[in-house]
């Protein structure tokens, strides 16, 4: 991570809010790079442009493929609360034209519900970050919406799987139970995906047309380790109820042991 388009992102990207890793910012990024304008990108769940600004850079030193970034801009249910309007457009847009981003993205303001109804481009690149818990939610974000995926196109989905990096910087979100059975079911168990793969909290595939055995098995040996990092996030939490001092020794050994990178 230290060529000197991604440095030039980490510095944008510095002050806005988010919750993604540096790993998962840094694959968003990389991947969109790599896009060969074979279908746009598109971006389910912006926020207040984090993530849409680390695909729109990543575009702009590639191929500049169009980012349409979908959010209603009224908070996920966790942000909203009774009484209280949210309200997100105006600082995604200013934090978009500040990163100097603006000529590649477009807001869809709207929730990826609606906006699949309608949709009709193909796809080379989906990241879905909806945060939903519910597994049926998280599922039908998948069938509707990779229906437009292309061949060799990747979809990525957050918050399926624990980041260790994540679990020792404090981040929030280690694995959402929703997006993780959805994933389980759609990805891990389909014949139409393949070079499944992790990046922090960020489960990814590549659509095909039939995997292989070694494919699957490829796929399967990464869903176990997406089961060991559950397992150690387990034991990080029963680690918290300890005394400090012996806290802070076992996390700096887990750190020291454990790849980051997942």
């Amino acid at each position: 991570m230290t060529e000197p388009g991604w440095e030039n992102v980490e510095q944008k990207i510095e002050g806005i809010d988010g919750w993604l890793s540096d790993i998962e910012n840094h694959f968003l990024y990389s991947t969109a790079k790599n896009c060969a304008n074979k279908g746009v990108i598109v971006e389910i769940g912006s926020w207040k442009g984090r993530s849409t600004i680390c695909l729109a850079l990543g575009s702009k030193e590639g191929k500049q493929v169009k980012v349409y970034a979908i959010d209603p801009h009224t908070g996920s249910p966790d942000h909203q609360r009774p009484g209280q309007k949210i309200w997100t457009f105006n600082e995604f847009t200013n934090n978009i034209r500040a990163a100097g981003a603006a000529s590649l993205v477009i807001p869809v303001i709207s929730t990826a519900e609606d906006a699949v109804k309608n949709w009709n481009l193909p796809i080379e690149f989906i990241f879905i970050d909806a945060n939903y818990h519910d597994h049926e939610l998280t599922k039908n974000l998948i069938i509707n919406w990779s229906k437009h995926l292309i061949r060799g196109g990747t979809i990525a989905l957050n918050s399926t799987n624990p980041s260790m990096l994540g679990i020792l910087s404090g981040k929030p979100l280690h694995g959402l139970p929703g997006p993780k059975k959805a994933v389980a079911d759609l990805i891990y168990g389909s014949r139409n995906f393949k070079n499944i793969r992790l990046a922090g909290c960020i489960t990814y595939a590549q659509k095909c047309d039939n995997n292989t055995l070694s494919e699957r098995m490829a796929g399967r040996f990464t869903q176990l380790k997406s089961g060991f990092l559950y397992s150690i996030h387990g034991a990080y939490l029963l680690l918290t109820k300890i005394p400090s001092p012996i806290k802070k020794f076992l996390k700096k050994s887990l750190a020291s042991r454990t790849n980051l990178k997942s």
